[in-house]
């Protein structure tokens, strides 16, 4: 019994392996495609970062609905994710 638990314990593993790595591919995709367009490579930290600031953008921007209140809070946010991601690219 005791190696019939190891080994579904084992594939457990397995599969959140796997789950990982399909999670991460679309953000591995975006940086290459970040890289490929500023011609230098970039890591894991600062491809998230541009999808904050990107993310942070389209929140403030896209809905035209909002209250001023949370539109004011998404340009908060938008700054302060673009701020973060300029001290990111500085240290290259």
């Amino acid at each position: 019994m005791n190696t019939n638990m190891q080994i579904s314990s084992g594939s457990t593993t397995v599969l959140i392996e796997n789950v990982k790595k399909s999670l991460k591919r679309p953000a591995e995709w975006l940086r290459q495609y970040y890289s490929a367009v500023m011609e230098r490579e970039i890591n894991d930290r600062q491809t998230w970062s541009l999808i904050e600031v990107q993310a942070a953008f389209f929140a403030g921007v896209m809905p035209a609905d909002y209250s001023l209140l949370l539109r004011a809070a998404c340009c908060l946010w938008f700054y302060l994710a673009l701020k973060r991601c300029r001290r990111l690219f500085q240290n290259i």
